[in-house]
């Protein structure tokens, strides 16, 4: 007796299987950069510190800028701020060698802003507070709704949300694009409010938490529990970052239950990753930057072979040229249909699947 009655059912298991190992091996990947960058290395007469013991502003600060610019430099700011939009050149876009020249410069630029805007937040806004976690929450998800980045984060992507009126291109004017970089730094300041308020409300508020027996356990439930919450609310596959992937159709209208499902999947998220990563990060073994190097290198070059990582660090696959050509020659039989007929020909037959799908019926 077969298990799976048809190709397509083991197809979609090896789909989500695939996309589960991607989820966890970005993690692994985040442990690694994170630590290796956030962690002042040892110096001699010194012990090994990081922004927590030293409380320095200036440093957090100087990496949230220098992650900007890098990011911006590799174009990859817009996406990890979860909105669409490039301002390099086509042929940019398309060479290889500088598509993972972008890809590596990009991720480590999004390691350093993400931590040092990480820690300005934890160490300078207010005390650790039960209060002050629940509102970066709040402050957080009342952010991403303003900027439209609500169900990017939440990587649930119904079809009514796809293409942002405020997209912009190589040719938008120099406002457009000061518009779309506020947006995108709001946006990301917003989503590290929401993952620093939900870790500690998982972890420093969370009651009986301490003690390394209870710790585990708690982390064992916030992965299982989170897990859970990523598959039915079907995030797991854009969640991620895999390219190749099959998505089904969206077709949800605009409505409380959709809402609701964007809102678990951001709860299935942070309760997923903060079990994850406390589990990685307490794991037997030295805490040395060897160990941080092997978790970067080694969750980097697996997403690699994945083709993961690519999306991971915000540099999207751009059409080549035979796919743009295919895509415009798309385009003009679209014109040509929505037009109406065409002097001198009286049949629209060879288009009728194309008519079908684009005309309301």
């Amino acid at each position: 007796m077969r298990v799976f009655a048809c190709d397509e059912e083991r197809k979609r298991l090896w789909q989500g299987t695939k996309a589960i190992l991607a989820i966890y091996l970005s993690i692994v990947m985040w442990v690694g950069g994170w630590q290796l960058i956030a962690v002042v290395p040892r110096r001699p007469g010194r012990r090994p510190g990081n922004f927590r013991q030293h409380h320095l502003l200036p440093r957090p600060v100087a990496f949230m800028i220098s992650g900007t610019v890098i990011m911006l430099l590799c174009d990859t700011f817009y996406a990890n701020a979860g909105l669409g939009g490039s301002y390099l050149p086509v042929w940019v876009r398309r060479n290889r060698v500088l598509h993972w020249v972008r890809t590596v410069v990009g991720m480590w630029g999004s390691f350093m802003f993400w931590i040092g805007c990480y820690n300005v937040l934890s160490l300078h806004v207010a005390e650790n507070t039960l209060l002050r976690n629940i509102l970066l929450v709040v402050i957080g998800l009342v952010v991403l709704v303003a900027t439209n980045t609500f169900f990017a984060m939440a990587y649930v992507y119904p079809e009514w949300s796809e293409g942002d009126p405020e997209d912009v291109s190589p040719q938008s004017p120099l406002a457009a694009h000061m518009w779309h970089f506020l947006r995108s730094l709001a946006s990301l300041f917003a989503q590290n409010c929401v993952w620093l308020g939900a870790y500690e409300l998982l972890s420093s508020d969370m009651p009986y938490y301490s003690g390394t027996v209870r710790e585990t356990l708690f982390n064992l439930l916030y992965l299982a529990s989170g897990l859970l919450l990523i598959v039915v609310t079907r995030s797991t596959k854009s969640l991620s970052w895999l390219p190749d992937l099959e998505f089904e159709d969206d077709d949800q209208p605009r409505c409380l239950t959709l809402w609701l499902r964007a809102f678990l999947a951001i709860v299935g998220q942070v309760t997923h990753n903060t079990g994850l990563w406390n589990l990685i990060g307490s794991a037997e073994g030295p805490s040395t930057n060897l160990r941080y190097a092997l978790f970067l290198v080694l969750g980097g070059l697996a997403l690699f072979f994945l083709n993961g990582l690519p999306a991971n660090a915000g540099v999207a696959e751009d059409e080549s040229e035979e796919e743009a050509a295919a895509a415009s020659i798309e385009g003009s039989k679209r014109d040509v249909t929505l037009a109406g007929p065409i002097p001198g020909k009286t049949s629209f037959s060879d288009d009728m699947s194309l008519k079908t799908r684009l005309l309301p019926s």
